[in-house]
């Protein structure tokens, strides 16, 4: 199967419809035919549903997203879970999601207010593949995240929710899918977010971390847990690319092989892995994952 990359939706339809006729519009509609590729074969597909994404915005407004499937776009090479463990910690990777990025339109939510929706197509064999593996599905969403948040230049929160009960916000738009060849990513986002220097307080915080390797805290102490807090004691000489986190449903793995620290940890709770938030304070030497659980 040759390398394809795949692009929206037809824009120049879009104008096409929308603006009046006239001499200055033919113009303008034949401008447009000549800045739209034509030697690029594509087909005009509407993705079948997958899932239903909600997110927000950086200042708080909620943002859906539909996580569609067509086979008209092509697979990303198959690999093991350990091989894209190890992907997700290369400074640069090869790895790549072939996707459709459709057009922004708005949605009512329930409470009847219009929201952000974009419908984004991927593979319908990768798509099985993520609901069966759930550190793909989890790497996808991310990925989908970041792409959306690049094209239309704003900034979405990575702590996301999949709806139990919807496939779908709205009505899949169609796509216009053309094979072009995958473009490989040059910088690989930091998945461990560095906290600002000044941080007397959480270095007070953490003192209890002095003598030990780490130390997995619970949120409330009574009752169902809510959330854990992991605290992991590393020397602050190691910056966060040096640094690789692995969690799961109930198992934890930090690795610096920089100084020879690993730590491979079970937990008897059930923890939302796409919802944990990785934190590293250099100062002091101290990595936190904040993690959800489910009640």
């Amino acid at each position: 199967m040759s390398k394809s990359n795949v692009l929206e939706v037809d824009e120049y339809a879009l104008w096409r419809n929308l603006l009046p006729k006239s001499e200055e519009q033919k113009e303008f509609e034949e401008l447009l035919k000549l800045s739209t590729p034509s030697d690029c074969p594509s087909v005009k597909v509407r993705p079948l549903p997958g899932i239903c994404i909600k997110t927000r915005t950086e200042d708080g407004k909620k943002v859906f997203i539909n996580l569609c499937q067509t086979s008209e776009i092509p697979e990303p090479k198959d690999i093991s879970e350990d091989m894209l463990f190890q992907e997700k910690n290369l400074e640069v990777s090869d790895y790549v999601i072939p996707m459709s990025i459709g057009q922004e339109r708005l949605e009512t939510d329930k409470d009847g207010k219009n929201c952000s929706t974009y419908d984004v197509a991927i593979n319908s064999n990768y798509f099985q593949k993520c609901q069966k593996k759930k550190m793909f599905l989890v790497f996808t969403i991310t990925a989908v995240i970041e792409a959306i948040s690049q094209k239309y230049n704003k900034t979405l929160n990575e702590n996301y929710i999949i709806l139990k009960n919807r496939k779908v916000m709205g009505n899949i738009q169609d796509h216009r899918i053309e094979k072009r060849e995958v473009r490989k990513p040059e910088v690989k986002r930091p998945l461990i977010e560095e906290l600002p220097s000044d941080n007397k307080k959480s270095e007070k915080n953490n003192e209890d971390l002095a003598s030990l390797s780490y130390v997995i805290l619970r949120t409330p102490k009574e009752g169902k847990a809510e959330q854990l807090i992991g605290r992991f004691k590393i020397h602050n000489s190691v910056s966060p690319e040096d640094i690789t986190v692995y969690v799961g449903e109930d198992r934890i793995i930090v690795n610096a092989e920089k100084v020879g620290y690993s730590v491979d940890i079970f937990v008897p709770h059930s923890i939302i892995s796409e919802q944990v938030v990785a934190l590293m304070d250099k100062n002091i030497g101290i990595l936190q994952l904040n993690m959800p659980t489910r009640c």
